[in-house]
C-alpha cells in the first residue's frame, strides 16, 4: 500500500506533534510511505493549488484540512485531519468559505476525517452532518523526553532551591478560547494575599493571527513570558513546574497536558468534555470561570504526584502501539 503524506506542518508546535505521530506510526506499519512538503502558509486559498501526482500513491493523508484540488475526483481514499471545531466558530469570511468547501467535499465517499478525540468526532459529525463512520479517532503519541535540567543549550533559569515558590506553567497560543486570563487572575489573587510566592511561565510563542496578547495583563512581576523557544527549553520548564494549567474553553486534544503527565507533573485543566475523555483519571478539573477555585487548589497544593503504575497507564494509553491500531482501522490495513 503506497501512502502519500503532506508533512508541511512537521515543524509546527501543535500540528507538528500530530504529523510526527502519523509518520512514526506509518513507518511501523506494512505500507510504503512517501512524504512531501509544500511551500507557503498552511491555511491559505492558494494552498489548494499545490497539485500532486495522481500516480504516486494509493492513499493520501494530510494532518490538517487543506488538500490539493486535483486529487478530489481521483476516487482514491483521502484522509484530511480536523483537530477540533474551534476554527469554524469564528465569524469571518475565510473560515465560512472553508466550512462551506469542507461541507461539500465531505459528501464524497472517498473523503474521510482523522481527529484526535471522540469528543471532536462527535462535534464534527453534528457540525458537518456526516456519517460517523467517515470519522476516525487517532490520538497523539505520548512523547517521553529525558530530563532536561542539565542541558547546556538551555537559556532559561529557574530557582528550585526556594521551596516556598510555586512554579505554574501554561503552554499554548494566546487565542481567546485558551482562557489564559483565568491563570493570570488566579496568580494575581495568590500574589495579593501573600500566602505563597508564585511564578507563572507562559509559553505563548506560537504564530497566530487571532492572538489576544495585547488584551492580557502580562506585566506582573510573577509572569515570565517566553516566545519562540526550543523543545528542550519547553521540556525544561515542564521538568521544573509544580503545576501545568490548561484552562481552555474548548480543545481537540490538549497536547501540553499529555506532555506534563508523562513527566509525573500535576495538571489542572478546565472542566470540559474532551479533557474528561482523555485525562479523567490523571488531572484536577476546575470551572473555567472561577479563578478563586484555581487559586485555592494551587495554594493548598492539591493533587499528588503519581507512582510508576500511573506512568505506565498514561504511556500505554497513548503509546505508538495503540495509535498504530487506531490508524490501521482508519486506513483499513
Amino acid at each position: 500500500m503506497k501512502i502519500l503524506l503532506d508533512k508541511s506542518t512537521e515543524n509546527h508546535k501543535g500540528l507538528g506533534r500530530f504529523t510526527a505521530t502519523l509518520i512514526n506510526s506509518l513507518n511501523d506499519l506494512p505500507v510504503t510511505l512517501k512524504t512531501y512538503s509544500r511551500k507557503g502558509p498552511i491555511y491559505h486559498p492558494l494552498a489548494f493549488m499545490n497539485f500532486v501526482n495522481l500516480h504516486d500513491w494509493e492513499i493520501y493523508i494530510t494532518p490538517h484540512f487543506i488538500l490539493p484540488l486535483n486529487i478530489l475526483f481521483s476516487g482514491k481514499p483521502i484522509y484530511i485531519t480536523i483537530h477540533d471545531i474551534i476554527p469554524f466558530k469564528k465569524f469571518n469570511i475565510k473560515f465560512f468559505i472553508l466550512f462551506s468547501f469542507l461541507s461539500i467535499i465531505l459528501k464524497f465517499q472517498n473523503i474521510k476525517i482523522l481527529t484526535p478525540s471522540i469528543t471532536s468526532k462527535n462535534k464534527l459529525k453534528i457540525l458537518f452532518k456526516i456519517d460517523e463512520n467517515k470519522i476516525f479517532v487517532v490520538n497523539n503519541e505520548a512523547r517521553i523526553m529525558e530530563s532536561s535540567n542539565n542541558k547546556k543549550n538551555n537559556t532559561i533559569n529557574i530557582d528550585k532551591n526556594d521551596k516556598d515558590i510555586i512554579d505554574i506553567l501554561y503552554i499554548g497560543n494566546l487565542k481567546k478560547h485558551k482562557n489564559v486570563n483565568l491563570i493570570i487572575k488566579a496568580c494575581e489573587l495568590i500574589s495579593k494575599i501573600k500566602k505563597k510566592e508564585i511564578k507563572l511561565s507562559i509559553v505563548g510563542g506560537f504564530d497566530t493571527q487571532s492572538s489576544i496578547k495585547e488584551n492580557l495583563s502580562l506585566d506582573f512581576d510573577f509572569i515570565n513570558f517566553h516566545g519562540a523557544i526550543t523543545d528542550d527549553e519547553i521540556n525544561f520548564l515542564i521538568d521544573n513546574a509544580d503545576y501545568l494549567v490548561q484552562p481552555s474553553f474548548d480543545e481537540g486534544f490538549g497536547i501540553p497536558i499529555l506532555e506534563a503527565l508523562v513527566k509525573n507533573k500535576k495538571v489542572i485543566c478546565s472542566d470540559i468534555e474532551v479533557f474528561h475523555e482523555l485525562y479523567e483519571e490523571y488531572s484536577i478539573f476546575v470551572n473555567y470561570y472561577d479563578p478563586v477555585l484555581l487559586a485555592e487548589i494551587i495554594c493548598n497544593d492539591y493533587g499528588d504526584n503519581k507512582n510508576k503504575s500511573f506512568f505506565d497507564s498514561i504511556t500505554q494509553k497513548y503509546s505508538l502501539t495503540n495509535i498504530k491500531k487506531q490508524l490501521s482501522i482508519a486506513l483499513n490495513l
